[in-house]
C-alpha cells in the first residue's frame, strides 16, 4: 500500500511539472537595439566628396588656358591679398595650382599647393591634358588645406589619376573616364593638441557621363567645360567587400571602416554642375551660360554600403544619397530602420 501511494505521489509531481512547463509563456523575440551612430557614414561620404573634388581640381587646373577654374578659381568673396595661381611647366610636365587664403567659387577656403605631375603619361599618345587618352598624373601636396582640413598622402602611397579613353578616340562617340588610386589623410585641429583625422584608401572610377555632348567637350583640342558636366563616381567592381572597389579607412572616432559604391545603376554616386544648393543661378551671360554664386556640387544620388568596425559588432549601414534632388541630405538604414542623415558640409 505504501509503495502504491508513493507511485501515485511521483505521478502527481511529474504531471504538475509537465503542466507548469506547458503553460509557461514564451517571450516574443526582442526587437533589435536601435543603432544611431551616424558620424562614420557622414565622414565616409565627406571623404568621397573631398577626393572627387581633388580629381576635378586637377582636371580643371591642368587644362586651364585662362588661369581660372570653373569650380575652384578665386571668387569675389576672397579677402584682399588672397589668390589662386596656376603654373604650367611643359618641360617638367607639371601643373601647380597654388592657393593663398583663397575663398574659391565653391565657397571653400584653400591654402597651399596641389602639384599635378603628368610625366608618367603615355609616350605613345604624348598626353599632356586631362581629357587625352593615356594621360596619367601623380598628385602631390605642399601644405594644402581645405576649410582647415590638412590634406596629405598617407606614407609612401601615391595618388594617381589615369585617363581610360582609347587612343585616337572620337569625343562625340566616347564616354571618357578616369581611374583614381589614392591613400589620403584629412586632418583638422580643433586646438593645438586635439584633432580629427580621417584616412581613406581606395580605387575609384570617375566618369564624365555626358562627355559626348559638344557643350561639354567640343573636340580633342578643347578643354572640358565643367560648368555643364555630369559626373558618376564608383568602384571598379559591382558589389563585393574586400575587392578593389572597397574603401578602407579610419573615422575621426578611430574606427576602421570598409565601404563600397557598386558600379551598378542606382548605386553609383552622381553629381551635376547644374546642382548648387548653396548658391542660386540668377545671372546670365550673352551666351545664356548660368553664372553661379556658389560652385559647390555635392553628390545627389547613389548608395554606399558601409561596414564600421568588426563585422557582427556593428551592423552594416546603407547610405542612400537620394534620387537626384539638389541638396546635401541623405538617409541611412541600420538594422532595417531608416533615419534622415545630414551630410558634412
Amino acid at each position: 500500500m505504501k509503495l502504491k501511494q508513493f507511485a501515485y505521489g511521483i505521478s502527481f509531481v511529474v504531471s504538475a511539472l509537465l503542466l507548469t512547463t506547458s503553460c509557461k509563456k514564451v517571450d516574443a523575440p526582442k526587437p533589435p537595439e536601435p543603432d544611431k551612430e551616424f558620424l562614420s557614414a557622414q565622414e565616409a561620404v565627406f571623404a568621397e566628396e573631398m577626393v572627387s573634388d581633388l580629381v576635378l581640381l586637377c582636371g580643371q587646373g591642368n587644362e586651364s588656358t585662362t588661369g581660372d577654374m570653373d569650380f575652384y578659381g578665386k571668387s569675389t568673396l576672397s579677402a584682399p591679398g588672397s589668390g589662386v595661381v596656376i603654373t604650367n611647366s611643359p618641360s617638367a610636365k607639371t601643373t601647380t595650382v597654388a592657393f593663398t587664403n583663397a575663398t574659391c567659387k565653391d565657397g571653400r577656403v584653400r591654402n597651399g599647393s596641389v602639384i599635378i605631375d603628368y610625366s608618367s603619361s603615355s609616350q605613345v599618345t604624348n598626353a599632356t591634358e586631362f581629357r587625352q587618352s593615356g594621360f596619367k598624373a601623380e598628385v602631390n601636396f605642399v601644405n594644402y588645406t581645405v576649410d582647415g582640413w590638412i590634406v596629405s598622402r598617407n606614407g609612401g602611397d601615391k595618388f594617381t589619376i589615369s585617363n581610360n579613353a582609347p587612343a585616337a578616340y572620337v569625343p562625340s562617340l566616347t564616354v571618357i573616364s578616369w581611374d583614381v588610386n589614392a591613400h589620403l589623410s584629412f586632418t583638422k585641429f580643433s586646438s593645438p593638441t586635439a584633432s580629427t583625422s580621417i584616412t581613406w584608401k581606395e580605387y575609384r572610377k570617375m566618369t564624365l557621363t555626358n562627355s559626348t555632348s559638344s557643350v561639354v567637350l567640343a573636340g580633342n583640342a578643347s578643354p572640358i567645360d565643367w560648368d555643364f558636366a555630369n559626373i558618376s563616381w564608383c568602384g571598379k567592381e559591382t558589389d563585393v567587400f574586400g575587392k578593389i572597389n572597397t574603401i578602407t579607412g579610419m573615422t575621426g572616432q578611430v574606427e576602421n571602416y570598409t565601404a563600397i559604391i557598386p558600379d551598378l545603376d542606382g548605386y553609383r554616386f552622381n553629381k551635376s554642375a547644374l546642382c548648387t544648393p548653396n548658391g542660386t543661378a540668377v545671372q546670365f551671360t550673352t551666351t545664356a551660360q548660368p553664372v553661379y554664386y556658389s560652385e559647390r556640387h555635392p553628390f545627389t544620388s547613389g548608395i554606399m554600403r558601409l561596414q564600421v568596425g568588426t563585422v557582427g559588432v556593428k551592423a552594416e549601414r546603407s547610405v542612400d544619397l537620394g534620387s537626384g534632388l539638389c541638396d546635401n541630405k541623405a538617409t541611412i538604414t541600420i538594422k532595417g530602420i531608416t533615419y534622415p542623415l545630414d551630410l558634412k558640409d
